[in-house]
Parts: structure tokens; C-alpha cells; sequence
């Protein structure tokens, strides 16, 4: 069993969110021992991935638990099997793309190297792009009082005309939004407090959150389809704070693209562009919105990822189930 980890959503090497990669071959691990190896290595989520009838098969664990949705390691995932896989068989060729599947939920995934970057992919990293197989929807409203308070904002700081709520993207992502990116620089999430708002706020379906991810547009024209937004995701999974998030972008755009004018009853195409993080490692994380008449948009969730260590197992606290 062979492992792997990412920078993804990066501008260069050691920026971006971690995500670790263990390809099982033809095994199967348990949610258990998904978990274990999780936990082991200690970053933000560890996927699993197997290869079946050319498809990517994706599970994901966090140190403490089996979650349904991982943008990031998604694309670390696609990124992980161009590197071992598909590029070593120099063919000549600088783009890919294919089909993964999360649970029962199916999509599309492409990649390229650019021309500059063919002989150093190592050090400049590869181009990932996956599709979302289903709609982000709305969930229900957050109370801005508690919520503002938990991390470390007042009333002052909201930006009223934007969405306050939960969309669930696959995981629950609580979107609360920012008047200006100095509210959001100075924000301080107080652990105590955003334990006690998560372990008090229900869903209506009896779920719990994921996280909560602080946004700030920063840029938005009628003309234009780029809107760039600053954001922070705090609390995910019982950490404080993580750098680059991918299922509450794909929330957040479904989100924007339901509630801003300019988006909406149209054909509309937009871009979003999120800048997250705080500090010296951040996230840099596109998601390209196409409304198609009578069917789902068209999402799809880019970055850059950048392989950093390759390796494998050489101790297991347990054994891998052969699968057919």
C-alpha cells in the first residue's frame, strides 16, 4: 500500500491545504482503518483511493472521523494518478481527464500541465479541475447573534445583504459573510464558543455542521464575470482553523449564485476566485458556475496541486480486505 501527500489549492510547494493519498490497490480498508491511517498522519483529511473500471473510487477520513465530501483531496486524488500512473508512461501527452465517484455520486475530473511547466511539474505543480456531481442546497438560516460572537465578530461587522446560512454540499457548510477584509483579517474564533454553538445548532434533518466559512467579496461587476472573494473556514472537523476548503467554496458559489442580482434568473456564467487563509499559507481556489437551462449548473472546483512525498507503508496495524 503506497501513500502520497499534496499541496492543493497552492500557489507553490508547502502553501495551500495538506491532503495525504493511500492508494490500496486492489484491497479495500475498513472506515475504522481509513480512519487509523488518518489520525497516523495527522493532516487535514487523508483520502483513499483504488482505480475500478477506470473510474477513481474516493473514500475520505479525517483524525476523527469518515466524512461524505473532500474538494481538496479530490483533486489531490486525480493529481495523485497522473503522478504515478499516467505520466510515467511518457506518452507525450500534457492533459488528462476521466471519471471519479464518491459514494454513489459520480462526475468528471481533467488535469493538465501547462507548457512551461512539462519538465518541472515537480516544483510548479499540476493543473486539477473536478466537476461537482450534485446541487449544493440550501439547508436553512443561521442566528447571526451567537454566530458573530463564536468568532469573534458583532453585528457591525455582517454584511447584511449577503446569504447567512447552511448549504450542504455534501458536508454542512455554515456561510456567514464579512463586511470588509479587515473585519475578517481581525476575526478571532473562540474555541470554546464555536464548541458550544456546534454541539446547540441542529439541522433540520438532525445533522451537525461541518464548518464555518467567513467570506468577504471583495470584487463583483455587472459587467464582469469574475467576483473574488477573501474567505476563512474555521472549526472544520474540531481543528480551529484550515487553509483552503473546497466543499464550502462549491457552497458558497451555490450560495452567491442564488442570491446576488447579477446571477441570478439567467444564464449567467461566473468565476468565482476565493483567496483563503490566514498568514503565510494560504489557499487559492476557483469555481467556474454555468447555469444550464432545465438541468444542474455545470461546477467545477480548480486549483493547483503539487506532489511533496511519495512513499509507502511499511507498518500496519492491520490487514487489508481483498476485494473481487
Amino acid at each position: 500500500m503506497q501513500i502520497a501527500t499534496y499541496d492543493v489549492f497552492a500557489g507553490k510547494p508547502y502553501c495551500g491545504n495538506q491532503a495525504a493519498v493511500v492508494r490500496i490497490g486492489k484491497g479495500r480498508l475498513s472506515d475504522r482503518q481509513l480512519v487509523a491511517l488518518a489520525e497516523e498522519l495527522s493532516l487535514a483529511e487523508t483520502a483513499s483511493l483504488r482505480v475500478q473500471n477506470r473510474e477513481l473510487i474516493f473514500r475520505f477520513a479525517t483524525t476523527d472521523r469518515i466524512i461524505s465530501r473532500c474538494g481538496h483531496a479530490t483533486l489531490a486524488g486525480a493529481a495523485d494518478h497522473i503522478f504515478t500512473t499516467l505520466l510515467p508512461r511518457r506518452s507525450g501527452r500534457y492533459e488528462w481527464s476521466g471519471r471519479y465517484r464518491v459514494g454513489t455520486c459520480a462526475a468528471e475530473w481533467r488535469a493538465r500541465l501547462t507548457a512551461g511547466r512539462r519538465r518541472r511539474h515537480n516544483t510548479n505543480g499540476l493543473e486539477v479541475a473536478v466537476a461537482w456531481p450534485d446541487l449544493p442546497t440550501f439547508a436553512t438560516a443561521l442566528p447571526p447573534g451567537p454566530m458573530y460572537r463564536a468568532v469573534g465578530l458583532d453585528s457591525t461587522d455582517s454584511a447584511t445583504e449577503l446569504p447567512l446560512c447552511v448549504y450542504n454540499s455534501g458536508n454542512f457548510n455554515a456561510l456567514v459573510p464579512v463586511r470588509t477584509v479587515a473585519a475578517l483579517e481581525r476575526a478571532a474564533p473562540n474555541l470554546a464558543r464555536l464548541k458550544d454553538f456546534f454541539k446547540k445548532f441542529r439541522l433540520p434533518n438532525k445533522s451537525s455542521l461541518t464548518d464555518v466559512h467567513l467570506y468577504c467579496v471583495q470584487r463583483r461587476s455587472n459587467r464582469s464575470r469574475e467576483i473574488l472573494l477573501r474567505c476563512r473556514n474555521v472549526f472544520p472537523y474540531g481543528l480551529l482553523e484550515e487553509t483552503a476548503t473546497g466543499t464550502a467554496y462549491v457552497a458558497a458559489a451555490a450560495a452567491l449564485a442564488n442570491h446576488l442580482p447579477a446571477l441570478q434568473g439567467g444564464n449567467r456564467v461566473a468565476d468565482f476566485h476565493f483567496d483563503q487563509g490566514k498568514g503565510k499559507r494560504r489557499g487559492k481556489i476557483r469555481v467556474h458556475w454555468r447555469p444550464r437551462p432545465g438541468e444542474m449548473p455545470e461546477i467545477w472546483l480548480e486549483g493547483r496541486v503539487f506532489p511533496i512525498i511519495r512513499g509507502e507503508f511499511v507498518s500496519l496495524p492491520f490487514n487489508i480486505t481483498a476485494t473481487a
